[in-house]
């Protein structure tokens, strides 16, 4: 009875250390732990091998193990938690647990990121004709704000979104989702560190319930691609993507947000090396901002009267 009270009371100081304004005047309460025993399965150990549980120490521990990460997740009150915890029964990497099912839990994984992506002018959608003259087969870089790519709508839009293998013919709807579906993501959230490249990533817990898809993230396939629908725009040269929308994201063997956007057997973390040096994306706007200067000191040139001689 003492370990239960102590229990609460744990409880009840964290709620009170964590508790947003918001609702510091409404009586909530994290819900009780359950206290009965644990349900039988295949999992538990048989009844000669099975430690005395009533007394804490090592050994005594649950067959089963926690698997969770250290990013933020939301609990059914829109509050942010330090932390989104699974149920799992065997412990593969830092990162991916197995859960009773067979299923993988893929912690903290990079399915998107910010900055520029190459695109065929052949892939892209331009009902606007942003691109009207150019060859289908030109690549093209596509700049990815962070205010879109972090906008509530995006992330809103990649929760609980199903997991491909390989990107399907068509975007997903009601009518094709179970001829495609091998799992889905959940916890969509932004990083709190940027990459070794400089851009920021969007991550998410992958859940992967198809066999086929589990022996090909065993087996090396880690990369993550989404699937989703945008705006094409223009801002001076460059070309944006706005009103991004998720539909889905797929398992692939080489995705167009390059290596760093995958399935980690552990927690990513920026290089300070990397950091300090200039990134690709802030290269090429250094590099456009020159080459707008160079012109407009051209055209100025080209309208300055002249003295007279």
């Amino acid at each position: 009875m003492a370990d239960e009270n102590l229990q609460d009371e744990s409880l009840e100081n964290w709620w009170e250390q964590h508790e947003p304004r918001e609702l510091a005047g409404i009586a909530l309460k994290p819900f009780a732990p359950h206290r009965g025993p644990a349900p039988q399965s295949p999992l538990t150990p048989a009844a000669d091998e099975q430690k005395d549980d009533s007394k804490p120490g090592p050994g005594n521990e649950p067959h089963s193990q926690v698997a969770a990460d250290r990013s933020i997740g939301m609990d059914g009150f829109g509050v942010a938690l330090d932390r989104l915890a699974y149920f799992a029964s065997e412990r593969l990497s830092e990162n991916i647990n197995r859960s009773p099912e067979g299923f993988l839990i893929c912690t903290g994984c990079v399915i998107a990121r910010t900055g520029f992506q190459k695109y065929r002018v052949s892939e892209l959608s331009d009902p606007e004709g942003l691109l009207d003259g150019r060859r289908a087969d030109e690549e093209v870089d596509v700049w990815r704000d962070p205010f879109e790519v972090f906008s509530p709508q995006c992330i809103a839009s990649f929760e609980a979104k199903s997991l491909t293998l390989g990107h399907p013919s068509e975007l997903l709807s009601v009518e094709n989702e179970k001829l495609f579906s091998v799992g889905h993501v959940q916890n969509v959230r932004r990083g709190s560190e940027p990459l070794g490249s400089g851009d920021w990533p969007l991550l998410a817990d992958v859940i992967v319930k198809a066999e086929d898809a589990i022996l090909a993230v065993k087996t090396g396939m880690r990369e993550l691609s989404c699937g989703y629908t945008y705006e094409l725009a223009k801002r001076g040269y460059r070309l944006e993507q706005r009103r991004i929308i998720g539909n889905h994201i797929a398992i692939v063997e080489q995705g167009r947000a390059g290596s760093q956007a995958r399935i980690y057997d552990a927690a990513i973390s920026s290089s300070p090396k990397r950091s300090r040096m200039l990134t690709e994306t802030q290269q090429y706007e250094i590099d456009a901002r020159e080459r707008g200067r160079r012109q407009v000191e051209h055209f100025r040139n080209l309208v300055r009267p002249r003295r007279p001689m």
